[in-house]
C-alpha cells in the first residue's frame, strides 16, 4: 500500500522531529529511523493493529512508536490502496489529537 500524510500530519512530524533532535541530543536520528521503520511497516500489513475508534465512518488506528514515544494515528483505504496518516501525537500528551472530520 502507499502510505500518505495530510497536510497536519506532515507538519506534526516535522514538529516532533525538531523537537527530537534540539531534546535529545544522544540520540538525534531515533525519531526519524523509528518513523521510516513504522512507514514500511505500515505500507505492507496496516491491518495488523486493531481500530482504535470509528468516526466519520472511517477506522482509526494509532501505531506506537515505542522508543520516541509517538503515536501515528491512520486510516486505510483498501479501494484506493492508501494508508493515509491523519497525526503524529506524543504519547505522552495524556489525550487524543484533534482528529479532523475526514473528508475525500
Amino acid at each position: 500500500m502507499i502510505v500518505q500524510f495530510r497536510v497536519e500530519a506532515r507538519a506534526q512530524a516535522a514538529a516532533r522531529r525538531a523537537w527530537w533532535i534540539e531534546n535529545r541530543p544522544a540520540a538525534p536520528a531515533l525519531f526519524d529511523e523509528e518513523l521510516e521503520g513504522a512507514l514500511r511497516d505500515l505500507a505492507e500489513r496496516p491491518a495488523s493493529i486493531p481500530v482504535l475508534l470509528v468516526r466519520d465512518e472511517l477506522s482509526i488506528r494509532r501505531w506506537l512508536l515505542p522508543n520516541t514515544r509517538c503515536h501515528i494515528h491512520y486510516v486505510i483505504d483498501a479501494g484506493r490502496g492508501v494508508v493515509e496518516i491523519l497525526s503524529l501525537w506524543g504519547a505522552s500528551m495524556g489525550r487524543r489529537p484533534p482528529l479532523a472530520k475526514t473528508t475525500r
